[in-house]
Formats: structure tokens, C-alpha cells, sequence
């Protein structure tokens, strides 16, 4: 299956999850975080909360020291201030690459590739 199959594939999964009305809020969102850490180069996936200082990791699937329910972080040392900056979705496929080895949060998770969406609460 090519990535963009594979990605079109995710993305119908996380729609279905978050749709159902009879699950609750908090089965939705490990319901969603898990098939995003089943996605072939995203080992982990969380939700955080952002304030105006700090991001606050909410809940987290997958294993990464840093990262964890209950963590809370600068904003400006996490890739998520580049989403609220942005005000919509961002997708980072290959961090090096792209100029982000040298940015806050890259240093800490080492992550190559990710995706950001901000939401509403």
C-alpha cells in the first residue's frame, strides 16, 4: 500500500472515530491518538493544551520518555507553537530536511516526521 493510500486510510479511521456519537469524548481521543501511533512514522501520538506560556500534555499513546499525560513544556521549546502560529494544520515529513534538526522540540523528541492540527475545546 503507497503512503498516500496508507494516509487516506488513517484519515478515514480518525473521521469514523471522532464522528461516533454514542462513544465518549474520552474513548474518542484514545480511540485517536492509538491510530495515530499505529501510522507507520508516528511511534507516538498526544493532545496537548496550549495556554499562553506552556503546552500541557493531556494524554499520550506510545512511549517516549518526554513525553506524557501530565507534562507541561515552554511554548516556545515545542513544534506546536509553529500549529498555533499557523492556525491550521501542519505536517512536518522529514524534520532534518526540512529545517527543523536545529528547532525546539525536535532537539527533545527527536522526532523525523509529524503532524499538528489545532482544535477547539
Amino acid at each position: 500500500m503507497s503512503e498516500i493510500e496508507t494516509g487516506f486510510r488513517t484519515l478515514a479511521t480518525l473521521m469514523r472515530l471522532i464522528a461516533d456519537v454514542d462513544r465518549p469524548l474520552d474513548a474518542k481521543i484514545r480511540s485517536v491518538l492509538g491510530t495515530a501511533a499505529d501510522t507507520p512514522g508516528f511511534p507516538i501520538a498526544y493532545l496537548t493544551r496550549i495556554d499562553d506560556r506552556s503546552q500541557h500534555i493531556v494524554a499520550t499513546v506510545g512511549d517516549h520518555d518526554d513525553i506524557y499525560a501530565g507534562a507541561v513544556d515552554p511554548l516556545e521549546e515545542t513544534y506546536c507553537r509553529k500549529t498555533v502560529a499557523a492556525e491550521e494544520p501542519l505536517v512536518v515529513a522529514d524534520a532534518e530536511a526540512e529545517g527543523w534538526a536545529g528547532a525546539p522540540g525536535y532537539s527533545s523528541t527527536g522526532r523525523p516526521s509529524t503532524v499538528f492540527a489545532p482544535s477547539e475545546s
